[in-house]
This record gives structure tokens, C-alpha cells and sequence, in this order.
């Protein structure tokens, strides 16, 4: 397909000295064949041709060399290049495995090095790539999609996702400008930071450089209850100092009454990574059917879902996964939602359905046709998970709680936990349980760099030794935390499986999630090297069997000596704690880039009335169509602007009387059209008199307004009471009447129905 650079797809850049020309953002490597011509524009000067001899070039990643005379060209000319780039591409990515066939097309480098990516096999044909985030660690990882591809393009992907709470996955289609993505934008100390009941309002050191409806994360104010991640901008004061807001998360922050305080950051978020163009299905919120869409173009500012000054998702289908006969290690793991973006000249939309249910229609969440990316962009694709700085994290593991006769517990931690005072925290896993159960926020005073004490219910004087230190932010204890501390442990030699029994039965230690091992300590506090990522193999009550985990690079996640080729553990006393960790899913994912001619039938959508055509509506759910009143029918023609089912009209009965002899004519309508083509007429006879009562009934119709009439009915004689019908008799005048003559006398009714 003829395409054109820096119009078409991508752009360029000229080097007119060393006669090269960079392609920028093409998604693919181009050979010398697929260049068809270059003209520099200001003199018409034809650089390069295919067909011609003379004017050659190379051409190597993109970049093309000319033998052409470049001399008077400036760097700045602009140039017109045409390539012949193929375009409809199909990615499918199913399914995933760790073979050099699935691991090529991902680039891993941005993923840190204590999160982890595992390649992951289950049963009944699923697999996925599982991005899992260190608890321990506020910080990005990325995985990213090596092949790029143009607009317009419909990416899908089934995803799944465990335990949110603060961390967040994202599925991000970015486009970053030739000089990269913006810088982040730096941390901005705070003058003054105070909570009022549910109202944060915060005074900077230097101006926001920010807008309403940015998220920030605060960061450093020793009263951690007010280090919100995800914090929305309600108001910024006209000189920028001051900022307000009511939501984190997505939520309503906690009520509260702290500060002021005079120290800490907030960070900006980072813009779609501070990528220029592109959108982002953001998984955050407090539920699994929340997400944001975001969505960005030309370095503009990011139009967010939701309320620009409030809860920023929408609904979305669910991100749970689904453990299907999962035992032993073994069984099916997939996704419950597929999740669409389609990204079209003229809008964006996000969409999701169910998994495998292609019968039923996706469910619109979001539609964009203002921030869109731009057109000429050669898009990628990555999927993140963030760990933001303000999020509850695991800042320590503890070596020994010591109480002596009341409720204050001297902790100590293996390494320097980095608090001061008057952080929140939580304690979790220590073994005795009783003494020192898992508490969430409490106040710290800072007794050293591995030392410090806090308050923990029940009076006593005790030691024990395991588990982990948390930081409490926002009043919200660490995410994925399970309650049950370790008691024992034992390791099998080869394969490096744990059995851990705990304090109660497990409750949160799904089969098949992954899970960190944290602070697995004997009863001298030495460190028993068995921390680490794990899956769930098996949950009875109060023993859990996990299984090391390995990534995709086949590096063992858990501490040295584990795994295959193991040491042995024989049953050993133990505190500890297990943490659900935060496991991005992606079991499904296909990019398609399609090109888009439009053909429209001539006619088609115009209110000329001597070229338009029927158009057929589609709505999405029951509308409710409104006919016009139908134009009474003709009384000489019978027609009317709608054709209506004829209803029934009866006529008013004629008044009950005596008929002596003969009688006068009865007419039943003046104008019989009115009442439709057909009618009936009905005799009641209630009372006869005389000897061999008769009476004969004739039904007569005219057309000239009753001057002359003609017979259309004889009923058959009437000897006795009763009621007689005529036939459904078809009008053929415009008048009707009945001729009855009777002897001796009887009584009757007459009516008629039309």
C-alpha cells in the first residue's frame, strides 16, 4: 500500500550533510524495494527513484543513505516520501509459554528486578503472563509488546487480575515523539498539609504544575494517614500553591482530623508515561469491575473517565480470575472478561464482554472522539503494574517483639526499617499470636535504625520473633495481607516445597495465586532463607503447600537454596506471614491493524427526495415507535393516508315497536361507507299475535342518497320468536335500509353492525 511518510504513518528526519533519512515510527523494517520515491520539495529535486538508475540509496534499520547531490539542502526542507508498507496486520499472542517462539516478541527490560514476570501453564488449553508486583517495593514494571503497529487498529485482551488495593494494572497503546516521552515532572515539597473531616487540603512549597483532575500521590508526612495515593485535584488556588480534594482511589477518603503538618512531597502522575500520544485501560478502584479509560493526544493533557473531580472509573467487567479443579498444582486458570479498545478515525471506544461469548455484544464502557492519539502515529503496546510511592508497602522484617509487663512491643527488624516517628504501621506474622496478634495502625517511636516501639493489645511480658512491619497509608493496612501467621515449617529436598502450618486455617491462600513468604524466621530470630514467591499448591486448614516459582527467564524467585535441588527442612518452629501478591493476568491478547476505505451507496444518508433510499435503524435496546393519526377513510374512495384493520361499528338499535301489516322503511346509516365494506343485519323477535304470524324482511341499499333502491337481502320468513342474522353482507351502495312487512302483528328490534 502506497503510504506516505509524515502524512500517512510516522516521520522523518533529514541529515541533508549525510545524505540519510531516519523513518520514525514506521512498524516495520523496510527494504530498499519497498521505497518507491524522495523529492525534496523546495527544489522538486528528485533524491531517490526505483525505477531509475541513477540516485540510488541503502538502506539499513530505516535509516536511508543517498548517493543523490544534497548540496544547498537544509536539515529542515521538507521532504515527500512514498514506501509501499503493507497494512492489516493480525498479532495474536496465545499461548504463553517460556519458548524463544513466545518470548521474543516481549521486551522485559522494564520489568524491576524484584517484581516478576512468569510465564504460566494451566489445563484445558490457558496459559498467561503473569506481571506480579513485590510488596516491598513502590515502583513500575513494564512488559513491552516489540511489534508496532498503525491506525486504525482494535486491540483485545483477556485479563485478569488479583488483589488491588492501591496497586494498579494497566494496558497502555502509547505513540512517544522523537525525542521520547516527556521527563516526569519532579516532586514538589509541601508548605502545609491538613485533613478536615474528609477534606485534604494541601500548601506547596513551589506552584502545581498540574491541572483539576490530576492524580498525586503525598508522600513523606510522618502522620501517614494522610499519604494518599491516587489523590484527586478538586481545586488549585489561582497561584497554584493551593490544592484541595475529597477522593483517593477512587473513594471518598477516610474522615479525619490531622495537622497541619510542615513537611513531605506530592508526585504528579506520570501522563501515560509521559508518552505524547496514546490511552491506557487503567484496572484500579475498589472493586474488580472498576477500571479508568485515559486516553492522550499530541502531549495534550490526559481526558480521564468518570468524574473529572471525583471517582475517576467506570463500570467495568470483572477482572477475576477464574480457578477451575485447581488441586495440587494442577487445573484450569482463565480470565472472566475480554477487554476491547477500537481506535478509529473518529472515535475511541473501550468495550468489554464476557470470555468466549462472541454471541453476545460487547458493552459499551467509554467513547473518545476528541483525545484521541494522533492518526499518523506508529502505535505500541505495553502492560504495567504499578506500585505507587504513597501505597502501603512491607518496610521491614522482624527479627523479635519483646514486651516486659505491658502492651508496648519493642520490635526489631533484620534491616533498617526506615520510619520515623509517628508513622502508622502493622505488624503481621510474628508466631506468637496470642501476645502479639497482627495489628494495623499503630504509631510508631523510633528507638533506632532497626528499632522501634508501638502499642499491641494484651498486657504481657513476652518474646517472640517472625513476621513483617508494614507502612500504614490512608488508614489502610497492607493490601492482600493474610491474617494466619506461620507457626512451622518443613521443606521437601529436590523440589524445594513448603508445608506451612499456621496459626488458624488459611484464609485468603487461594489454590493457584501467587503469594509471598515473608519474615519465615526460627525461634533465634535467624532467617531460615526460605522467602520468596510462591504458588499455592494445596490449602487444608492450617497447612498450605507452596510451590517456588520460577520466571520467565527460568530465575528461581525465592531465596538461595531453594527450589530444585533444595536442602531439606526438617519441621522447624516459625513465625511468618503470607501476602496475596497483586498479579496481572494477561491470558489472551490479539492487535489488529486494519486500513479503512469507505464506500457509500449512492443516496445513502440525503433528505432529496428524488434520490434517497430506505435506511434500516439499529438501536441498542427496546425504542418505542409512535405512529400518526391515520386520515379518516374516503367516503368515496375508501383510501386514507394509513391502512388500518377494520374495527366493528354498531349501529344504534332501532327502537322496539309493533309492526302491523307493513311497515315503513328502517335506515340503519345514512352512509354506510363510513362504518367499512361490510355489515350484518340482526332481528330480535320478542312477540308474536294472530293466528299464523308472519313477517318478511327485505335489506335494500341505494346510490343516489335514497331516492331510488335496489334489493340486496331477503330474509327468509320469520314465524316464530327468536333473533335472525343475515350473512355478512358487502356493501356495494352508499346507503342501506330494511323493508318489512308483517301479518298479523309482532314485535321486534332491528340493528345493524358494519
Amino acid at each position: 500500500m502506497r503510504t506516505l511518510i509524515g502524512s500517512d504513518l510516522g516521520s522523518y528526519t533529514f541529515n541533508a550533510s549525510a545524505k540519510t533519512v531516519t523513518l520514525v515510527g514506521i512498524p516495520e523494517t523496510l527494504t530498499l524495494d519497498q521505497i518507491g520515491m524522495i523529492v525534496h520539495q523546495p527544489t522538486g529535486a528528485v533524491l531517490f527513484h526505483f525505477a531509475e538508475e541513477t540516485n540510488r540509496a541503502t538502506i539499513s534499520s530505516n535509516v536511508i543513505t543517498l548517493t543523490a547531490s544534497t548540496t544547498g539542502m537544509s536539515d529542515t526542507d521538507e521532504l515527500m516520501i512514498l514506501c509501499d508498507i503493507e497494512r492489516g496486520n493480525v498479532n495474536q499472542v496465545v499461548p504463553f509459554t517460556t519458548s524463544a517462539e513466545s518470548l521474543h516478541i516481549w521486551d522485559f527490560s522494564g520489568v524491576k528486578t524484584s517484581d516478576a514476570v512468569v510465564m504460566d501453564t494451566y489445563s484445558n488449553g490457558r496459559s498467561a503472563m503473569c506481571m506480579i508486583s513485590d510488596p516491598a517495593t513502590e515502583q513500575s514494571s513494564v512488559a513491552l509488546f516489540k511489534r508496532t503497529f498503525g491506525s486504525p487498529h482494535k486491540v483485545e485482551a483477556e485479563l485478569s487480575m488479583s488483589r488491588r488495593g492501591g496497586i494498579y494494572g494497566c494496558m497502555d497503546v502509547f505513540a512517544d515523539d522523537a525525542g521520547g516521552p516527556d521527563a516526569e515532572t519532579p516532586a514538589i515539597a509541601i508548605a502545609t498539609i491538613q485533613q478536615t473531616t474528609t477534606t485534604l487540603t494541601i500548601t506547596l512549597a513551589s506552584p502545581f504544575i498540574g491541572y483539576i483532575g490530576d492524580w498525586i500521590s503525598i508522600y513523606g508526612v510522618p502522620d501517614t494517614r494522610v499519604c494518599y495515593n491516587n489523590f484527586v485535584v478538586a481545586t488549585i488556588s489561582a497561584d497554584g500553591l493551593t490544592l484541595a480534594g475529597t477522593v483517593y482511589d477512587n473513594a471518598t477518603i477516610p474522615s479525619l482530623s490531622a495537622g497541619p503538618y510542615a513537611t513531605g512531597y506530592i508526585q504528579r502522575d506520570d501522563q501515560l508515561s509521559g508518552s505524547q500520544n496514546g490511552y491506557r485501560l487503567r484496572f484500579e478502584g475498589p472493586t474488580a469491575a472498576t477500571a479508568s479509560f485515559l486516553s492522550r493526544q499530541a502531549g495534550g493533557t490526559m481526558q480521564k473517565s468518570g468524574t473529572l473531580v471525583g471517582a475517576q472509573t467506570v463500570t467495568a467487567a470483572t477482572t477475576a480470575p477464574v480457578f477451575t479443579s485447581y488441586a495440587n498444582g494442577s487445573g484450569e486458570v482463565r480470565a472472566t472478561s475480554r477487554y476491547t479498545v477500537l481506535s478509529e478515525p473518529d472515535t475511541l471506544c473501550y468495550a468489554d464482554r464476557a470470555v468466549d461469548l462472541s454471541i453476545v455484544a460487547m458493552a459499551t464502557r467509554a467513547i473518545r472522539t476528541d483525545a484521541k492519539p494522533s492518526w499518523q502515529k506508529s502505535m505500541s503496546l505495553r502492560f504495567r503494574i504499578d506500585h505507587p510511592i504513597s501505597a502501603p508497602r512491607v518496610v521491614a522484617k522482624i527479627v523479635s517483639a519483646v514486651k516486659s509487663g505491658s502492651t508496648t512491643a519493642t520490635i526489631t527488624t533484620a534491616a533498617a526499617h526506615g520510619l520515623v516517628n509517628g508513622n502508622y504501621v502493622g505488624i503481621a506474622g510474628v508466631r506468637d499470636q496470642t501476645n502479639f496478634a497482627n495489628t494495623t495502625n499503630v504509631v510508631a517511636t523510633v528507638t533506632g535504625p532497626t528499632t522501634f516501639t508501638c502499642v499491641i493489645p494484651t498486657s504481657a511480658t513476652a518474646t517472640s520473633y517472625g513476621g513483617c512491619v508494614s507502612l500504614i497509608t490512608a488508614q489502610t493496612a497492607l493490601p492482600g495481607l493474610i491474617a494466619q501467621a506461620g507457626s512451622t515449617v518443613t521443606r521437601q529436598a529436590g523440589t524445594g516445597f513448603l508445608w506451612l502450618v499456621g496459626s488458624a486455617t488459611w484464609v485468603g491462600a487461594t489454590v493457584g495465586e501467587f503469594v509471598f513468604l515473608c519474615g519465615c524466621r526460627d525461634s533465634s530470630g535467624a532467617d531460615l532463607l526460605v522467602d520468596g514467591l510462591y504458588k499455592v499448591v494445596s490449602a487444608v486448614t492450617s497447612t498450605v503447600v507452596l510451590s517456588p516459582v520460577y520466571d520467565y527467564a527460568g530465575t528461581l524467585r525465592v531465596a538461595s537454596g531453594g527450589g530444585t535441588g533444595a536442602s531439606a527442612i526438617s519441621t522447624t518452629n516459625c513465625g511468618g506471614t503470607l501476602i496475596l501478591a497483586t498479579t496481572l493476568r494477561v491470558h489472551a491478547l490479539n492487535v489488529e491493524e486494519h486500513t479503512q476505505q469507505q464506500v457509500q451507496i449512492f443516496g445513502q444518508g440525503t433528505d432529496r427526495q428524488d434520490i434517497a433510499m430506505p435506511v434500516r435503524v439499529v438501536v441498542a435496546a427496546t425504542t418505542s415507535v409512535t405512529q400518526g393519526a391515520a386520515t379518516a377513510l374516503a367516503t368515496a374512495s375508501g383510501t386514507g393516508a394509513w391502512f388500518t384493520r377494520p374495527g366493528i361499528h354498531l349501529v344504534t338499535d332501532v327502537a322496539s315497536g309493533t309492526i302491523l301489516l307493513a311497515s315503513s322503511p328502517i335506515a340503519f346509516a345514512s352512509t354506510i361507507n363510513d362504518y367499512g365494506n361490510a355489515y350484518q343485519i340482526v332481528i330480535p323477535v320478542t312477540a308474536t299475535s294472530g293466528t299464523n304470524p308472519t313477517m318478511d324482511v327485505v335489506v335494500q341499499e341505494s346510490d343516489d342518497g335514497g331516492t331510488n333502491w335496489f334489493d340486496v337481502y331477503h330474509f327468509q320468513r320469520i314465524t316464530a320468536n327468536g333473533c335472525y342474522r343475515s350473512p355478512i353482507l358487502r356493501c356495494s351502495g352508499r346507503h342501506i335500509r330494511t323493508y318489512t312487512r308483517a301479518c298479523p302483528k309482532r314485535g321486534r328490534t332491528s340493528n345493524g353492525a358494519g
